[in-house]
């Protein structure tokens, strides 16, 4: 074994080799300790959904949770592991430590030092750390559209069909991540126009001109559009199909058109694809382009989306100035793949404030993947500038290199560690969306966990008008139309995964005659509506929790009999 372990190692690329471990390191990063912090408002909202989606079997696809691959991922996940914390964020830590990864396809366009670099960016960029620790689709739709691009470039290398098979399967991976690969593909159209703007500039002064070059590039295209013809037909049809796979609804024991029934009603295969393609689009054009959810003030998102992009990876940002300007202008002949990254993330930087419906960390990531190539190359350049300055004795450009080096390496690490492992709730933490909850609500957690396994009457009682629903079994399938019941988030995605039974009412009357007959051990209300069910609750000791950054304090009673203290 040990001797067909180090053959393996003599024959394999030590600079893959070094990608390798820089993934497997990524992976622990994004692994250890992954259900420590409690749960977002956002992660609540869709782990509740996705355990109604288990227990029912029903699932439409809804743009304002965008796509549907977590959902249908978790859904077998949580059948298979349970639902918590851990399992909810597994397959977003897994698919963000396969970025660093998938360096490997950029090899022809990028040099070994670059690769590496390039791959230590992907795997310990603050904000990617983040939120690949995070069940969210932005870091999902990133590394997927990252690969997208990495076979793409395979396939132009190498000429070899099955590249642009994978490409196009992770290109509708990406789409069934989230509806912004749209943005992604308009962006990297946007970006292939400029390099071809490159090419006609540098061949401005040559012969033929260049409407020659134009027309004969027009014709070249279109050749090989017709060359490979089968095969883009094929990828086209696997790319509708992972759609229709994704896409498609389930309606459980209600019957009727859905993909869970197709084998037992053959003939609704037409209905279910419209359903899955034309309707999931007009799903996603009514709300993410002509709806309301991109109407806000463009500068106040601008300048969040700017301070947590240099807040968080400023380092980043800076070298991919250096590593894009050097290309360009310090070499013979500047790299597209360079040219590519950078106007990918400048342009991404400036549109995604404005497509995005809320101002919020997690957009960022889409500006920090494609930043990462020209900085991994300025990166390189530093490397450089330390080894020619150590093989010519160049004590003080030594120096500067290794210096500037370790404050990169050293900044950008102590940053992730801070961020997604010391403190990963406060708001002093850049990084964090305002709607999470602090830090300290485990013991809480478990002591309703407790509650919900040994009571048998009511578990939780929701006290007051913030939290009042008045139809609790409207949360069966959501979207609710009662929208104090989104004020509760993420308690019911906790409720749900422990099986308690919940009411709620803000009707002092009302909860003395629950509180008798039923004895919940759980009331849970807002800190400025306790005042009438205090005198009630001598027997429960009252913990107060903040599940907003901004002044959002509920009260938790737990009875004295399921009290579990703080470690």
């Amino acid at each position: 074994m040990k001797s067909q372990f180090s053959t393996f190692l003599s024959k394999t690329d030590h600079t893959l080799l070094a990608i390798i471990c820089i993934s497997f390191v990524s992976l622990l990063f994004r692994i250890i300790n992954l259900g420590s912090r409690v749960a977002h408002w956002d992660e609540g909202r869709v782990g509740y959904d996705i355990l109604r989606y288990v227990d029912t079997g029903i699932w439409q696809y809804r743009p304002i949770v965008h796509g549907p691959f977590l959902p249908q991922i978790n859904h077998y996940i949580f059948e298979f592991a349970g639902a918590n914390d851990f399992t909810a964020r597994i397959s977003v830590a897994i698919i963000g430590s396969l970025l660093p990864l998938a360096v490997w396809l950029y090899r022809d366009h990028l040099n070994n030092r670059e690769l590496i670099a390039l791959s230590l960016f992907l795997a310990l960029d603050p904000l990617l750390l983040y939120y690949s620790r995070f069940m969210r689709n932005d870091v999902i739709v990133a590394a997927f559209v990252f690969i997208f691009v990495g076979y793409c470039l395979r396939f132009l290398s190498t000429h070899k069909p099955q590249y642009l098979y994978y490409a196009s399967a992770f290109l509708a991976l990406a789409f069934t991540a989230k509806e912004n690969a749209l943005v992604y593909v308009a962006i990297l159209f946007a970006c292939t126009f400029l390099l071809f703007d490159h090419k006609l500039f540098l061949l401005r002064d040559k012969k033929p001109g260049w409407t020659v070059i134009i027309t004969e590039t027009l014709s070249r295209l279109s050749a090989s559009i017709w060359h490979w013809r089968r095969h883009l037909l094929l990828v086209t049809i696997e790319f509708i199909f992972i759609l229709f796979l994704f896409y498609s609804p389930r309606t459980g024991s209600l019957g009727g058109i859905g993909i869970d029934h197709i084998f037992s009603h053959p003939l609704i295969l037409p209905s279910v694809l419209s359903a899955a393609i034309i309707d999931s689009a007009s799903k996603l054009v009514a709300e993410w382009i002509l709806g309301p959810s991109t109407d806000h003030a463009y500068l106040p998102f601008l300048k969040h989306y700017l301070l947590s992009l240099l807040n968080a990876s400023g380092a980043l940002v800076l070298l991919s100035f250096i590593g894009f300007f050097s290309d360009r202008y310090g070499g013979k002949h500047p790299r597209n793949i360079v040219a590519l990254g950078f106007y990918w993330g400048i342009f991404s930087l400036f549109i995604y404030p404005l497509s995005i419906d809320i101002s919020s960390s997690w957009a960022v990531v889409h500006t920090v993947v494609p930043l990462a190539i020209p900085a991994a190359v300025g990166a390189a350049i530093i490397y450089d500038w330390a080894s020619e300055s150590l093989t010519s004795n160049d004590k003080i450009g030594a120096s500067l290199a290794i210096i500037l080096l370790l404050l990169i390496s050293l900044g950008t690490i102590g940053i992730s560690i801070s961020t997604s492992h010391v403190n990963s709730y406060d708001e002093s933490n850049f990084i964090v969306q305002y709607a999470q909850p602090d830090a300290n609500m485990h013991a809480t957690l478990q002591s309703i966990q407790v509650a919900s396994v040994s009571h048998s009457k009511l578990d939780v009682l929701f006290y007051g008008d913030y939290f009042l629903v008045e139809n609790e079994e409207d949360a069966y399938i959501l979207p609710l139309r009662d929208g104090e019941w989104y004020n509760r988030l993420p308690i019911p995605w906790y409720l749900e995964s422990y099986g308690s039974t919940v009411d709620s009412t803000a009707d002092i009357l009302s909860f003395e005659t629950i509180l008798e007959d039923q004895t919940p051990p759980v009331i849970i209300a807002r800190s400025n509506e306790i005042d009438e069910i205090q005198p009630f609750l001598s027997e429960y000791h009252q913990i107060e929790h903040e599940i907003r950054q901004f002044n959002v304090d509920i009260i938790f009673f737990i009875h004295e009999d399921y009290f579990i203290a703080k470690n």
